[in-house]
């Protein structure tokens, strides 16, 4: 999962705490901390794994 002061790559990234959202539109783009002072963001569109969901 980024985290503030990250360059994950370009798309849209979602604050855990809050939800809002942050978009990158260059690979060397930086998150920030978001205004609620959320600092960990999930790549909107992503599903979270679960133990197990893995393919073999």
């Amino acid at each position: 999962m980024p985290n503030k002061g990250q360059k994950p790559g370009k798309g849209t990234y979602m604050c855990t705490e809050c939800g809002a959202e942050q978009t990158l539109r260059k690979d060397t783009d930086v998150l920030e901390q978001c205004g609620c002072e959320g600092m960990e963001f999930k790549k909107k569109g992503e599903r979270k794994q679960t133990v197990g969901s893995a393919k073999k």
